[in-house]
């Protein structure tokens, strides 16, 4: 379904003319009203544009009323309620209000807009018709003539639960109201008899019990003295049922049409599915057309498959030409993805992620295949962008239903595995799944099912390998490393799991809690002199979070290890993205004396100039380095070079990956300060290590002298 400006404006006169209608930001700060909300709070508009409802607060309802009301709509969840406001003149006014959040490409609440009805003279006529109520018992007959001049619907029951007073709007609502009504029928049997009339909506095929049970429900909430509810009557027409039990056990029930805003809340409901820059639908709509496409395929057999979509180097785009002109070759993509044969629907389900479901005519897995590889070429040859020629290329991974997957979410994580896979591979391809995926799919299922508790429990334990002085090959310091013996699927290396940890939001609990281990199990060896410091390492996701460096040193304080016994290792890739807040992170921590080893240097930018002006302790060559030191040519000259300047800048520097004689001859040949690799120990789980430092502490370590 699209929308274009004459739609749009033809429900936005539509909204105009009956709702209070008002958009605002993910804060409450108002962004957006209509002439209705200026007239009946009689605000100017600049006066209302910037504030918040708090404008307008009457002070009729309790805090905990907004309180709860915010915990729904920022959990994503349409809220609906009745509230009394004060408009600039101090007079009250009610309002019958739904409230919906509106979503980012990402899901993320954006901000909200909120319809409102007018219910004022409803709602004082529902005051007005209690006590008229308890001070006028007798007065029946002309409380029903007031009555059945008001626009809602008002029905009275005794304390027996009997209905003696409804006007001529409740009778035309609510269906077992409709004939006879002062036969002495209940409550019960008003409810019976609308649901059996046939003029009320039942959700069809319920499973046996289902309504009975929400019958039951119904009737208990109606004893309680308050109960609301909303009903479909099968004309088309809404209705909202709200009741109250006066002091003297007399219930009203007040019914209001709710159509208009019913459908004021389909449009938003349809067009909050789609993206807004690209037009075609987002994760929320997509959703749906999984789970449409799966129910067809229970009643038609019809075959079909999901597939993922991620454009390669994405963010070169936004860095180099801007983001207007990122999101132009969204559009264009999102334009030759509708126009390929076979897509069924199409989606942006993340920043540069394409989702799609694919017809499989007679369940033809070639065709499939074939067809796929056709469509990518099509829809990411070169593209005009700005005068620019931009060229493209995608990784996708596809899903068949029901072999890889028998629900949206499985599916979906099946065609994401399917979709890493082919960007492992070297990007620019098509991945069904296979079984070596299915594999890693289950392997990945049982790692996300068991990492939380693992952390908890600490099952993930602290590794330690040796970092040597270089010539004495005296034990200077230990590399903590994380290791996970699972006991359902064996060893789980770092590179598996903290993956994983980061996407599920526990990366931060599994660093705090190696850190914490470690620190807990090394505190000895670094209190009595064994060793001078370990050496820890830093996820580039960590290094940028706010606070890591107080935590940090939080820690630290708590354990009794002094900041100078700890080495802090940053990848080069930590300095891709968010810059400024891990430089704030190393201040920190360099200023309260912690070390920071660039790590793995040689594999990132390399950039040496740049590095020098970090704040640095030391430099840490990669493996790939150390063990290409006897290759003719002038990488050995290069390494001792840098060597000798970060000398000169007062910072030390780590060869790892030394294993044999030869790789711990070219290391001491270009002067580093420490050397690591398992020439002189592998990482320990302890007590192992504990063993391995007490043992060889005070000596030269070789191969010999190491503790298994």
């Amino acid at each position: 379904m699209q929308f274009d400006d004459s739609h749009m404006l033809a429900y936005k006169l539509t909204l105009d003319e009956f709702a209070i209608v008002a958009r605002t930001d993910r804060a409450g700060r108002i962004l957006e009203v209509n002439d209705r909300f200026c007239e009946i709070s009689k605000y100017e508009r600049h006066e209302l544009i910037g504030q918040t409802h708090r404008l307008l607060n009457s002070g009729f309802h309790p805090k905990s009323f907004f309180i709860d009301m915010w915990k729904t709509i920022s959990a994503g969840t349409t809220w609906r309620g009745v509230i009394r406001n004060r408009a600039k003149d101090g007079s009250f006014y009610w309002v019958l209000t739904t409230i919906v959040p509106e979503t980012d490409a990402a899901g993320r609440v954006s901000g909200y807009t909120a319809i409102r009805i007018d219910i004022s003279a409803q709602r004082n006529a529902e005051e007005s018709l209690a006590l008229e109520v308890r001070g006028r018992r007798n007065a029946e007959e002309l409380l029903l003539d007031i009555i059945d001049a008001m626009p809602i619907g008002v029905g009275a029951y005794d304390q027996n639960d009997r209905l003696f007073l409804c006007n001529a709007v409740y009778r035309d609502m609510v269906p077992g109201a409709r004939d006879n009504w002062g036969d002495g029928r209940t409550f019960n049997d008003v409810v019976h008899k609308s649901i059996n009339s046939g003029a009320l909506v039942v959700p069809p095929n319920l499973p046996p019990g289902v309504l009975d049970e929400a019958i039951k429900a119904a009737l208990e909430r109606y004893k309680t003295g308050r109960h609301a509810s909303t009903h479909e009557l099968t004309d088309g027409r809404w209705f909202q049922a709200q009741g109250r039990k006066t002091a003297k056990g007399v219930s009203v029930e007040v019914v209001t049409d709710i159509s208009a805003i019913k459908q004021a809340e389909s449009t938003i409901r349809e067009q909050i599915k789609y993206d807004p820059v690209t037009e075609i639908y987002n994760r929320i709509g997509f959703d749906t057309e999984v789970e449409k496409a799966i129910a067809d395929y229970a009643e038609t057999g019809t075959a079909f498959a999901l597939g993922l979509i991620d454009i390669d180097h994405f963010k070169r785009v936004n860095d180099r030409m801007g983001h207007a002109a990122g999101d132009a070759v969204l559009r264009g993509v999102a334009r030759r993805l509708r126009r390929l044969p076979g897509i069924r629907c199409a989606a942006r389900v993340g920043g540069d992620e394409f989702a799609v479901l694919i017809d499989i005519p007679d369940k033809d897995i070639e065709a499939l295949g074939n067809a796929a590889e056709l469509g990518a070429i099509a829809c990411f040859r070169p593209l005009s962008v700005h005068g620019s020629m931009i060229d493209l290329s995608g990784s996708i991974g596809i899903a068949v239903f029901p072999d890889d997957g028998n629900t949206g979410e499985t599916l979906t994580q099946a065609a994401d595995m399917a979709l890493l896979t082919a960007k492992q591979l070297g990007r620019s391809r098509v991945q069904f799944v296979n079984e070596a995926i299915k594999v890693r799919h289950t392997r990945y299922g049982i790692i996300l099912d068991t990492l939380a508790a693992a952390i908890e429990n600490r099952d993930i334990k602290p590794a330690f390998q040796p970092i040597v002085t270089a010539g004495t090959h005296k034990l200077k310091g230990m590399e903590v490393l994380a290791r996970w013996e699972h006991a359902q699927i064996g060893t789980v290396a770092p590179a598996e799991f903290i993956p994983i940890a980061q996407e599920a939001g526990l990366l931060s609990a599994l660093d705090q809690m190696i850190i914490a281990s470690a620190c807990e199990l090394a505190g000895d060896w670094l209190g009595s002199g064994m060793i001078e410091f370990l050496s820890l390492n830093a996820s580039p996701t960590e290094l940028a979070t706010r606070g890591y460096a107080t935590a940090l040193l939080a820690t630290l304080r708590r354990l009794g290890i002094r900041p100078d016994q700890i080495s802090i290792e940053i990848l080069e890739s930590a300095f891709i993205d968010d810059v400024p807040a891990v430089l704030r992170n190393m201040a920190r921590l360099h200023e309260a004396g912690v070390m920071i080893v660039l790590d793995d240097f040689g594999t990132g930018f390399s950039n040496m100039q740049a590095a020098m002006a970090l704040p640095l302790s030391g430099i840490k060559f990669d493996r790939s380095i150390t063990q290409r030191l006897d290759e003719e040519g002038m990488l050995p000259a290069m390494i001792k070079s840098m060597a000798q300047l970060c000398q000169s800048f007062g910072l030390y520097t780590v060869a790892e990956g030394i294993e044999t004689d030869a790789h711990l001859e070219m290391a001491e040949n270009i002067n580093v300060t420490y050397l690591q690799g398992y020439l002189f120990g592998e990482a320990l789980p302890f007590p192992y290590a504990d063993l391995f430092v007490r043992s060889n502490h005070a000596f030269d370590i070789s191969v010999r002298s190491q503790v298994a």
